[in-house]
């Protein structure tokens, strides 16, 4: 009988909380426990365990059948604050005046420290990278998507696409 994908990451994410940290289980063992193929198994940890790694962890709310999606928490990455100011302002496009975001929404020094810098450009209450925060900005998205696409669920669908 097929399972469903619910079913798969359910059964797979009852029989992992049941061990204590530092337990270790094989594959063969996992895939045994849960009544699934081994492939199976291997296939969906490697999915869960990529999701883990590369994915920012959210909440789906559904508002009369009209569901959002709302980031809880950033992609962990090893940057600085000023750093992640910097790659967040890129992600929105904050480029130029026309196009220049809020600063209240971010850490006043954080922001002092960057202008002082030459990173970005203030105007009354809104901000907007400089020629050299958008070059940094786009290093910090180019590091982050080269993160994504080392990862081996990336690797294994190439191979498989290639």
């Amino acid at each position: 009988m097929r399972r469903s994908p619910e079913d798969i990451v359910y059964a797979l994410s009852h029989a992992l909380k049941e061990g204590r940290k530092g337990d270790e289980y094989s594959i063969a063992e996992l895939a045994k426990h849960t009544g699934m193929h081994y492939v199976t198994v291997n296939n969906y940890l490697t999915m869960i365990e990529y999701v883990q790694r590369n994915i920012p962890k959210f909440s789906k709310i559904d508002r009369r059948g009209d569901a959002k999606i709302i980031v809880s928490q950033e992609l962990e990455m090893d940057i600085s604050d000023t750093e992640r100011l910097l790659l967040k302002m890129f992600d929105r496009g904050a480029f130029r005046k026309g196009t220049a975001i809020a600063s209240g929404s971010f850490d006043a020094e954080l922001i002092e420290s960057s202008v002082r810098k030459g990173d970005i450009i203030r105007t009354d209450s809104q901000i907007y990278l400089s020629r050299s925060g958008m070059m940094k900005g786009a290093d910090l998205a180019d590091k982050r998507e080269e993160r994504v696409m080392r990862s081996p669920v990336r690797a294994q669908s190439e191979l498989r696409l290639g």
